[in-house]
């Protein structure tokens, strides 16, 4: 009996099985690294490319348009030929002018002999001093007639000059209002070609009045840099011109920045993307925007502790870079933080990280 309860009872403890170990779940998440760089400090806002000169050509005299030496949207440099009106009546009428002041020149001449000739012999009364009178007004006449015959030759030299345009200032051609053989005449409105200078060349924008002081306030400390993203390039500028005023209606203020554009990628009339750079933040830490995450206390991040659990750690932000923005206080550089899968995490969650 006792060997049969002896056998049914190792047979029992052979057939109990151990208990269970209940295993920790393990949520998977993508990670990154925090990093550290320098960051520019700026204001993003749209600007308005503007040409420093705008020259509207137009005609000083009339005449016929004879010919045109630029192509439209040409490149053109101060000093070159863009038109010449047809200079002939403007020669003749410089010559008839020259004429005049020569015939002018022998009366002149004429009544000056008159006058040191009969002045002696007025003097001795062997001569009318009403008839030397009338002497010395001639005299005085055509001094004055001559004056105005040299006046009347700079008027047609510099009405023939008018006849040949030249371009005022580097820049670039826009579109021709007249073709040759067309008559042109001196008004206000005839603008023959429009010339943008391109270089250097302004880009100017608009901040809101709240941001004035913090611009006095890095201006007196360095040099502000402006830079305009065009797409697949970057062009660099400086600060030019903080208006004078706020505007009273809008409380915005104008800001303009000089940029050198030797290769023309800027161009007058268009909108870019624009930063006002106030200064540079030496050894930022930075992390992908999507890293953080919201919570009713302020911002945190999840960091991937050396044994796979994570820590929620807040944080204090401060300027978005790109896609990725600064951590100011709660972070260091390197560590591993959560970019995918925050939204099952709590403290002292375990992960997996997967790629």
């Amino acid at each position: 009996m006792k060997k049969w309860l002896l056998i049914t009872l190792a047979l029992l403890s052979c057939s109990r099985t151990k208990p269970k170990t209940i295993q920790t779940p393990s949520y998977p998440v993508k990670v990154v690294q925090s990093i550290k760089q320098d960051v520019p400090i700026y204001a993003s806002v749209i600007g308005h490319v503007d040409p420093i000169t705008t020259i509207n050509v137009q005609s000083r005299v009339e005449g016929t348009l004879m010919e045109q030496y630029f192509e439209e949207g040409q490149i053109v440099r101060n000093g070159e030929l863009l038109y010449t009106i047809d200079p002939r009546p403007f020669e003749a009428k410089l010559q008839k002018a020259k004429a005049a002041y020569e015939q002018t020149l022998a009366k002149l001449k004429l009544s000056e002999d008159k006058v040191k000739r009969f002045t002696p012999l007025v003097k001795d009364e062997y001569y009318s001093q009403n008839d030397f009178d009338n002497l010395v007004k001639e005299y005085e006449a055509n001094t004055a007639l001559l004056k105005e015959n040299k006046a009347d030759i700079e008027t047609a030299t510099l009405n023939l000059d008018f006849c040949y345009i030249y371009c005022p200032v580097d820049g670039v051609t826009g579109i021709s209002t007249i073709d040759p053989g067309n008559m042109i005449y001196p008004d206000q409105s005839s603008t023959m070609i429009t010339i943008n200078q391109i270089e250097p060349i302004y880009v100017r924008f608009y901040l809101p009045e709240n941001q004035l002081q913090t611009l006095f306030y890095y201006k007196e400390k360095n040099p502000i840099r402006i830079e305009v993203d065009l797409g697949k390039s970057k062009s660099f500028g400086k600060l030019n011109l903080i208006n004078n005023q706020v505007d009273m209606q809008t409380g915005m203020i104008t800001v303009r920045g000089e940029f050198e554009n030797k290769d023309h990628k800027l161009w007058p009339g268009e909108f870019v993307k624009t930063r006002l750079i106030y200064t540079v933040e030496k050894d930022a830490i930075l992390i992908p925007y999507q890293v953080v995450q919201r919570t009713p206390e302020g911002p945190v991040v999840y960091v991937v502790k050396t044994d796979q659990t994570v820590d929620m750690r807040p944080v204090k932000l401060g300027q978005r870079e790109d896609s990725n923005i600064i951590v100011n206080e709660g972070l260091g550089e390197g560590e591993t933080v959560v970019i995918e899968g925050q939204l099952n995490l709590s403290p002292g969650a375990k992960v997996s990280v997967v790629k």
